[in-house]
């Protein structure tokens, strides 16, 4: 072994090492939305991950502490790019309306076209069963999603935008509802139902989904 073969393997040992955990939520969550939380099995995420099943015990206790670390790993930091992209990157004097708007485009474009949808439906499907897993996803992503969406409403209210007979908290998780409900509809009904009348087009959601809000949320109340 020359000198150089000596000093490079164990900083490629190294680097490898470095990188496993990010593999291991990697394969863990492909694996947790392909399988679902009951079906996915530790040493299954070890082998998707390239590496033997004692090695996942070196980083994570048991399958809840891994899916913890995928929910406060890979997708709780999205939604605080969020804040900070609500509180930095929208106009400071854009509508409450259109700051909404905005948030809730971007959140669509994220369980639409990624495979995050899937990890919704995957813990609306087994909460009953693992109510522990539902309760790291509740505390991490639903609840700072929401506690965002009221935000921009409650400001709209100060505005005089939004009525002041609507109860934040409810309002919140009625507009956010319509996301939630195609995502499962992507993920679930639309591989069986092609039909026009059914295969509800993206752009025809987004319009309507417009409309219903913003005669809701605009409407003057006497």
């Amino acid at each position: 072994m020359t000198q150089n073969e000596a000093v490079t393997m164990p900083t490629k040992r190294r680097r490898r090492k470095e990188a496993r955990p990010q593999e291991l939520l990697e394969a863990a969550m492909a694996l947790f939305i392909e399988r679902g939380y009951a079906a996915t099995r530790l040493e299954d995420v070890a082998k998707r991950a390239g590496v033997v099943k004692g090695t996942i015990y070196l980083y994570y206790a048991d399958k809840l502490a891994l899916f913890t670390a995928v929910v406060e790993q890979v997708i709780a930091p999205l939604l605080g790019e969020d804040e900070q992209w609500l509180t930095e990157g929208v106009p400071a004097d854009a509508a409450p309306f259109d700051r909404l708007w905005m948030l809730l485009q971007r959140w669509g474009e994220r369980i639409f076209h990624t495979p995050l949808g899937g990890l919704a439906k995957l813990v609306m499907s087994e909460a009953s069963n693992f109510p522990e897993m539902a309760t790291v996803y509740h505390d991490r992503v639903i609840h700072p999603a929401m506690a965002l969406v009221e935000r921009v409403i409650i400001d709209g209210q100060k505005r005089g935008d939004f009525p002041v007979t609507l109860q934040p908290k409810a309002t919140a998780r009625l507009v956010v509802a319509p996301l939630l409900q195609r995502s499962l509809w992507l993920s679930s009904f639309a591989v069986v139902c092609s039909e026009a009348s059914e295969a509800l087009d993206e752009a025809v959601f987004w319009a309507n989904y417009r409309l219903l809000l913003r005669d809701g949320l605009l409407r003057r109340v006497e």
